[in-house]
């Protein structure tokens, strides 16, 4: 009798294909030796190609950065981690802290008394270890080298990784390496700081809400041979002060502002001092330097005490980095000036330090377009063609009659000004 499936599965009378069940149950034992052989080398070759991507883009990964350190750390896979296994994974990471110290802060992460750590806890443990290897560097014989090892480190880090430094807790490190009297450290930390603090508003906050900050300020505000932690200090100042980056980010940039005014205004001013002595090779400090005091007068309540501090030392520092020969040093100090020129008080003063000229030059200027821009709102607002226009000795566009070159108080531009045009 032909069987039902005769020419209705293959057509010919052949029987239909085994079933992938029937082909596993009727393998030998050397059969499935070779399938798993060919399966291990098919593994093995996978594995070798997938080692071999590429990189991953900046900032990718953040998220399980803590969950692939701690599976490091949890050497039997039990998600969760014992005091033995901390102990070993730090040594394996190259982290020597004292045994009796990190017992101390393993017990006190451990609130339920449990004897393990689960991953919620362990970015606390990090962090606390963090602070104890910082604390022996600070106060060991070889103060220096331990630094300069940590704040190298974390300077790569801090390009490539930056919420990672954040979440690790090397903010503080790198704030305390920053105050170091070692120049290299300095300079190092403090680059290693801007770059944060350029990256994202939580490091940005964390930096500025550091309880070492003050100590660096004061640093930056002391004479140094190296010029490059005042170049640093200023950039990283100027990222602390920058504008939002997003809506949501508006309420938190114009606290952290606030809160660094006090005591970030006396080191800028210092810097912009040091900067306008040495015109070769402080450009970069001048800029940042502008754009710093032109983020603390983007804030109506700080823009009105500006003029206030030192006898107006912050508008007299804008009105020279408005003269200053490169453009976008030019640019931040005029925004600075426009921000700061909302009160009458200001507005006054500004002329009295000569803003008008540096004004009046950029309002002219092509190139570039927001330059002359700004500048013609600095003007608008100090109400220069209802108050001053044709004013001697403060308006460039007059020349200044002769009877009154003698006179001190009178200021008379180079050249004395263009011959003003004849009446009747």
């Amino acid at each position: 009798m032909a069987s039902p499936f005769t020419n209705f599965v293959t057509g010919d009378g052949s029987p239909p294909p085994k079933s992938a069940l029937e082909v596993h149950q009727e393998l030998t034992a050397q059969q499935y030796a070779e399938r798993i052989f060919a399966l291990s080398r098919e593994t093995v070759a996978f594995h070798s190609e997938i080692t071999h991507l590429p990189e991953a883009p900046l900032f990718k990964g953040r998220v399980s950065k803590a969950r692939q350190t701690f599976e490091h750390f949890d050497a039997d896979g039990s998600g969760v981690i014992d005091f033995s296994e901390v102990e070993v994974g730090l040594r394996a990471l190259g982290l020597k802290v004292d045994r009796g110290e990190l017992r101390k802060v393993f017990d006190e992460i451990d609130k339920d008394g449990s004897g393990e750590l689960e991953l919620g806890e362990f970015g606390a443990l990090l962090e606390r270890v963090a602070l104890l290897r910082q604390g022996r560097a600070a106060s060991g014989t070889r103060a220096f080298e331990q630094q300069a090892a940590a704040v190298q480190l974390l300077h790569a880090q801090s390009a490539e990784r930056p919420l990672e430094v954040l979440a690790e807790g090397e903010v503080r490190t790198l704030v305390r390496c920053a105050a170091a009297d070692h120049p290299a450290v300095a300079q190092q930390a403090l680059d290693a700081l801007a770059t944060l603090a350029e990256a994202a508003l939580p490091c940005a906050v964390a930096v500025a809400n550091d309880k070492g900050l003050p100590r660096v300020l004061d640093a930056l505000r002391k004479p140094h041979p190296n010029h490059a932690c005042r170049r640093q200090g200023a950039r990283l100042l100027a990222a602390l002060t920058q504008e939002a980056g997003a809506a949501n980010e508006a309420a938190a940039r114009s606290k952290l502002r606030t809160t660094l005014y006090g005591a970030a205004l006396p080191t800028l001013l210092a810097l912009g001092r040091t900067a306008g002595e040495r015109e070769t090779y402080c450009s970069d400090a001048r800029r940042s330097v502008a754009q710093a005091l032109g983020g603390l007068a983007a804030e109506p309540q700080l823009s009105s005490q500006l003029g206030d501090i030192g006898g107006g030392a912050a508008l007299k520092l804008l009105v020279s980095l408005a003269n200053a020969a490169d453009a976008e040093t030019r640019l931040q100090a005029v925004l600075a000036i426009a921000a700061c020129a909302e009160t009458v008080s200001n507005a006054w003063a500004l002329v009295g330090f000569g803003a008008l000229h540096p004004l009046l030059a950029a309002s002219a200027l092509a190139d570039p377009p927001a330059l002359a821009e700004a500048a013609l709102q600095a003007l608008h607002r100090m109400r220069w063609k209802e108050h001053w226009q044709g004013v001697h000795g403060v308006d460039p566009t007059v020349r200044i009659p002769a009877e009154f070159r003698s006179d001190p108080r009178v200021r008379v531009p180079p050249g004395g000004g263009p011959a003003p045009p004849r009446v009747g």
